[in-house]
């Protein structure tokens, strides 16, 4: 933790370690953050739809297993269904993963194919969308975009 740093949210991943401050005030504790646009999933990677064959698989692949963050089994028509899992988060890809650095073409590829890992039952993607929205909104202010 960072001297006078009060964490409310941290969240690790191979590119970078967050953490966010009482006042909404997030710091990558190993590098700055240098994009110049704000994160936004629908224009930079396309629609929230993991329909395509990596997707598809991944949701297959997963099916009757445990989640691999809270351990209940995935299944399809439940709030456990498999959902295909981005590491890293899209939009930690985005702001420090090289993503900002990419053409939207090349961002939509990787959302699709290379980004995707494995699968995460859909409340536990929840839990993570609404974590990486903190995240995401704590980054735009700290770049005043």
């Amino acid at each position: 933790m960072v001297a006078g740093f009060t964490s409310i949210l941290a969240h690790n991943c191979d590119v970078a370690r967050f953490e966010v401050d009482s006042s909404g005030v997030a710091a990558d504790l190993e590098n700055p953050v240098t994009a110049t646009e704000a994160y936004n999933r629908a224009r930079h990677y396309g629609g929230t739809q993991t329909n395509g064959p990596v997707g598809r698989a991944a949701r297959a692949e997963s099916e009757g297993r445990p989640c691999p963050d809270c351990g209940t089994t995935m299944e399809t028509g439940t709030d456990h269904a498999p959902a295909p899992e981005h590491d890293p988060p899209l939009v930690l890809h985005y702001y420090r993963g090289g993503g900002s650095e990419m053409t939207n073409a090349e961002r939509r590829a990787y959302a699709r194919n290379d980004g995707i890992n494995g699968a995460t039952c859909q409340a536990c993607q929840r839990s993570q969308g609404a974590e990486m929205a903190k995240v995401s909104k704590a980054i735009k202010r700290n770049l005043g975009l």
